[in-house]
């Protein structure tokens, strides 16, 4: 009787806390940048880079541990979005970036969830960073500059320097009906994810917006462009 009880008491938590996940849309990427031939100037240097969406298998086929080129270089990163039902007056969105491989460049990222404006935020967001170095030490990181619109919420952060083999980037929040009386048929989260291709200031990053279509840096010239994960839910709520 002990064993067995025991086993229900390592069960619980997972059942307990498991989201209840209603929509979901997972995108992948690559981005090549001509490490070789950067562009100096007076607010740093800047590489010509793109990004184009790839398939599931081309993202799992690639060896983060092959040798790179020394005059191009190729990164990977996925990104998740859901919409979760909390109980019968509230959803969560969320969306989770992961790099399978490091950028060159790391200054201030952005991520964020772009929404309906029949739905609003019930409290802040959540945004976590965590990451582990090639040594084997793990950190998370809370740290952020917030963004939080009507038809959106988002986060800028520094991406964290060194030899890195784990960087997950996570934001959700928690949202309810703007309007109580009212019957909402879809639900979109447009989960999104910008990457600085150069050094961006502090004040120049943090001025972006967040809105259906995803993220949207104010010194756009300054980030990737990919497609924002869609997540949509249809129903009576």
């Amino acid at each position: 009787m002990k064993k067995i009880f025991l086993v229900v008491l390592l069960l619980l938590p997972s059942i307990i806390f498991a989201e209840d996940i209603v929509a979901e849309e997972t995108k992948y990427y690559m981005t090549t940048t001509m490490i070789n031939n950067p562009i100096e100037s007076s607010s740093g240097i800047t590489y010509i880079s793109q990004t184009e969406e790839i398939t599931e298998e081309e993202y799992d086929s690639f060896d983060p541990e092959q040798t790179p080129r020394a005059t191009v270089e190729t990164t990977y990163k996925k990104l998740t979005t859901t919409i979760s039902k909390v109980n019968s007056t509230t959803y969560k969105y969320k969306a989770k970036l992961t790099w399978k491989n490091f950028p060159k460049v790391r200054s201030y990222d952005l991520i964020g969830i772009g929404f309906y404006g029949s739905v609003t935020p019930a409290a802040s967001s959540f945004f976590e960073e965590y990451y582990c170095t090639t040594g084997g030490t793990c950190n998370t990181l809370n740290g952020y500059y917030s963004y939080d619109g009507n038809n959106g919420v988002g986060a800028m952060f520094n991406l964290p320097s060194g030899s890195l083999s784990t960087l997950r980037i996570t934001i959700s929040t928690n949202v309810v009906k703007k309007n109580s009386g009212s019957t909402i048929i879809e639900q979109r989260a447009a989960g999104d994810y910008a990457h600085a291709t150069e050094y961006v200031s502090y004040n120049h990053a943090k001025q972006y917006s967040v809105n259906q279509t995803g993220v949207h840096p104010t010194y756009s010239s300054s980030y990737d462009s990919i497609p924002a994960a869609v997540a949509t839910w249809t129903g009576t709520w």
